[in-house]
């Protein structure tokens, strides 16, 4: 699903949100490298997963190295889509823009048995609202 969701982002999102907020640039830059290093630390982490599995006797460090690579390369990405990049983004783009890619994502990559967008990932709820009291403080206090 992670996969499904960075996609949504790299081919979907992060077109859009490069011609209606060009001052993110750099940020999606980031974020779209960051998702190929967690690519690649997914497919590690599947790899030495299969050797654990298939060997007469496991490697020890092998599997656990690989998912605190993972976890080292994942979590602080997620902190910083959701924290720093996704509210920008948030405030860049329309409810028509959102619907569109919502839509789009429907039509060409979500797979019948998932309820949301891959677009839509876990970031959606929690950052929509936590965007629109950004976007409202925001607005009050350039209002000031």
């Amino acid at each position: 699903m992670l996969h499904h969701h960075h996609t949504g982002e790299d081919e979907g999102l992060w077109p859009l949100v490069r011609v209606r907020a060009p001052d993110l640039a750099a940020e999606l830059d980031m974020m779209e490298a960051q998702h190929a290093a967690v690519a690649g630390a997914i497919t590690a982490t599947r790899a030495a997963a299969a050797r654990y599995v298939g060997a007469a006797t496991p490697l020890a460090d092998d599997l656990p190295n690989a998912v605190g690579t993972l976890r080292d390369i994942l979590l602080p990405h997620l902190d910083r889509e959701e924290t720093e990049v996704m509210p920008r983004v948030m405030r860049a783009l329309s409810r028509q823009d959102w619907a569109a890619l919502a839509r789009r994502e429907v039509r060409t990559r979500v797979p019948s048995r998932w309820p949301v967008p891959a677009c839509c990932g876990p970031w959606t709820a929690s950052t929509q609202l936590s965007a629109r009291a950004s976007t409202a403080r925001c607005r009050g206090s350039s209002a000031g």
